[in-house]
């Protein structure tokens, strides 16, 4: 779809209409994507088609799924119901582009729905494509964009349908430079002509999805459209404070008292600049601190150089004491898949989608050496004694490596791309699953391979049980399968099934004993009994999609992430709530438990990792990631944690939540206190 160049030498007069499409239907809409591919791959060589997952286009399908807007006699927009499963064709048509753009420039023959989820799906690529058609815009046309939007949008974020002639109106500016400019935002795809019978059509935003990153750019642009301003003014200020001083000069030889008095206002007035200018710097750098602590700390820093006084000098200790990030790993600029700590937490793996497993010094981020597996990886752990790393990727094997030397030990082979990997908990097993519909279990010392465990789709994950004699497997998403199949070790039978409603996300025995947690689309998660059989506790409280589910290491709590954006504590005895874990402004990803289970650590798709108490107290943000942030993980003594993220970085963070100092009391009656002292010990 995105290359319609290839088809003007056999129509022609390709560009020569313009037609107006209506809202497709789910079929058209299908059509509309594999129609054009299939015409494509008529006119390239067998090495250059291109084929899209049956899976994406379902997806893209029910994410580009909008309401229909109707206009009513206030311009308000409203959801219509005969609509609802219809599809916008410009929007299907951007978020195909922005795929088609991502995986041709990776070299990717498919259209993958992983590259959707990279990208945030649907919804995240208009956001995106917002900021980059906002960029194209001269300034004058952001003023008037600016001014539009405060009349196309409620701060509540409902869309308003308005003529031209009422935007020009309401944003007091000329009705051609309003025509103009409704002409570039439709061009970019950022507002359309509502055709409704009038005369005049009336101009509305795009999409739904669109009007709270519109209410985003707007504030920004106001918010910036102001400090020029304020800078202006000062400028302004500036000038006629020179050419003060000028004047001054010029009269020096009659009236040099006067002289001398307009120099020392210039030298008054120069430092009442920087000292504007440092307590501006420092007030940003406080604003900034609590989203953006880098940017905070270099902002508090230049505010130093205008302003060296105490209150600045706080303001740079606290930047300083929000900035937890103790080192930016680098990652090969492609989305990393997995991040591991040694046992004994002084070492630390990142599986790069570059083919590489890099391990570093947790101490301080030194990188030490690279494991080369060749494939994208999508995960590196160390074995329970550390002395191993095994890894798998999109290759169609798995690795086991010497964890010091990087020495290549086994190659343990698959017939498809390698999902996952883990270990048992005594070390002396490796299960690894494939999208060749198995999960193998290996001998992790002569990598000879022990069960061959056949499955009717391919294979995401697998769980030993504590004592290594069980082991749980759940499908790939694009599988559409409902049920975790739990397997005896020892012989490769399969024991028993435990299904749910909805398409399952994770699958994961509790450390010690024979609990596991099942949880997927669905709002539920479960706890089963695999000895038994039994459903112990539904675990009821979520209003959308469970994305992860971890049990303590003592076995005692479960904590579940949700695209609700919240996460869950519960007992994981009585299935009571423990805590609401909530303040995400996306899907939660992962949630984990500290070693000791004092904290819980969850990752975000907005680009956040937070700590919080398991009651739902958030004592730590940890901001810096410039993408999702996927996967997250403690050291032995929950000194440490690691993020991993589709920047292309993983991060070393200090979790530690500083303690409340102590109020010591005061003196009777008012008395100053001359002076303090520690005790000798």
């Amino acid at each position: 779809m995105a290359s319609l160049d290839a088809f003007k030498a056999r129509i022609p007069n390709l560009f020569g209409n313009s037609l107006r499409l209506d809202r497709l239907e789910r079929s058209a809409a299908r059509a509309a994507i594999l129609g054009p591919l299939e015409r494509y791959n008529e006119l390239v060589s067998a090495a250059d088609r291109v084929e899209a997952q049956p899976e994406l286009v379902e997806a893209v399908l029910d994410e580009v799924a909008a309401g229909r807007v109707e206009l009513g006699l206030s311009g308000r927009g409203g959801v219509g119901e005969e609509d609802s499963d219809r599809i916008e064709a410009p929007y299907l048509q951007l978020v195909l582009e922005r795929l088609w753009e991502v995986e041709t420039s990776r070299g990717s023959n498919r259209l993958r729905l992983e590259t959707l989820r990279e990208l945030g799906g649907a919804a995240h690529i208009v956001e995106d494509h917002l900021e980059r058609a906002m960029a194209e815009l001269s300034p004058e046309e952001k003023d008037a964009a600016a001014a539009m939007y405060n009349h196309l949008v409620t701060p509540s974020g409902m869309k308003i349908a308005h003529r031209a002639g009422d935007l020009a109106g309401y944003a007091s500016i000329g009705e051609a430079e309003t025509q103009h400019v409704l002409q570039r935002l439709v061009e970019e795809r950022i507002v359309r002509a509502a055709e409704d019978g009038a005369e005049a059509p009336r101009y509305e935003i795009f999409h739904d999805v669109l009007a709270e990153a519109v209410l985003a750019w707007r504030t920004e642009h106001e918010a910036e459209r102001k400090l020029e301003a304020e800078r202006a003014t000062a400028a302004q200020r500036h000038r006629r404070l020179l050419w003060l001083a000028i004047g001054a000069l010029v009269l020096i030889a009659i009236l040099g008292a006067i002289a001398v008095y307009a120099l020392a206002q210039r030298g008054d007035a120069r430092s009442q600049a920087h000292r504007a200018r440092g307590r501006e710097l420092a007030a940003k750098a406080l604003t900034a601190e609590p989203v953006d602590p880098e940017q905070a700390v270099r902002d508090a820093v230049q505010a130093t150089r205008f302003e060296r006084s105490p209150a600045v000098a706080n303001v740079l200790r606290t930047a300083l004491l929000g900035m937890r990030v103790k080192a930016v790993l680098p990652a090969g600029g492609k989305p990393v898949g997995d991040v591991d700590f040694s046992p004994d937490g002084k070492r630390l793996v990142v599986a790069g989608g570059d083919g590489l497993a890099r391990i570093y010094r947790a101490s301080d981020g030194k990188h030490l050496r690279d494991l080369r597996d060749g494939s994208a990886l999508t995960a590196a752990v160390f074995s329970p004694d550390g002395t191993e790393i095994a890894t798998a990727g999109e290759g169609s094997v798995a690795r086991l490596w010497n964890s010091r030397s990087g020495a290549l030990l086994q190659v343990l082979r698959h017939g498809g791309p390698v999902t996952s990997a883990t270990f048992s908990r005594d070390g002396r097993l490796l299960a690894t699953t494939s999208d060749d519909k198995t999960a193998r279990i290996w001998d992790v010392s002569s990598g000879r391979l022990l069960q061959r465990l056949e499955h009717p789709g391919g294979v995401r994950s697998a769980s030993f049980s504590g004592d290594g004699k069980l082991l749980v497997t759940r499908l790939v998403p694009a599988a559409f399968d409902r049920t975790a199949r739990v397997w005896d070790v020892a012989t490769g039978t399969l024991l028993d099934r435990f299904s749910q409603p909805a398409y399952m996300t994770v699958a994961r025995f509790e450390p010690t004993g024979p609990l596991l947690v099942t949880a997927g689309l669905g709002h539920v998660a479960r706890i089963w009994n695999a000895r038994t059989g039994t459903l112990v506790h539904p675990l009821v409280g979520h209003s959308s999609g469970i994305t992860d589910a971890e049990f303590s290491a003592s076995d005692r709590q479960i904590v579940t992430a949700s695209t609700d954006e919240s996460a869950r504590v519960w007992d994981a005895r009585t299935a009571d709530l423990v805590g609401v874990l909530t303040g995400q402004q996306n899907f939660v990803l992962r949630a984990i438990f500290s070693p000791d289970g004092q904290w819980v650590a969850t990752t975000s798709r907005d680009r956040v990792a937070r700590i919080f108490e398991p009651i739902g107290t958030l004592r730590v943000t940890l901001v810096g990631h410039r993408d999702s942030v996927t996967d997250v993980a403690f050291n032995s003594d929950g000194t440490s944690i690691a993020t991993a993220s589709a920047d292309g970085t993983a991060r070393l963070w200090d979790p530690r939540v500083q303690p409340d100092l102590d109020f010591l009391g005061h003196q009777p009656g008012n008395v100053a206190v001359a002076a303090v002292a520690f005790t000798q010990d």
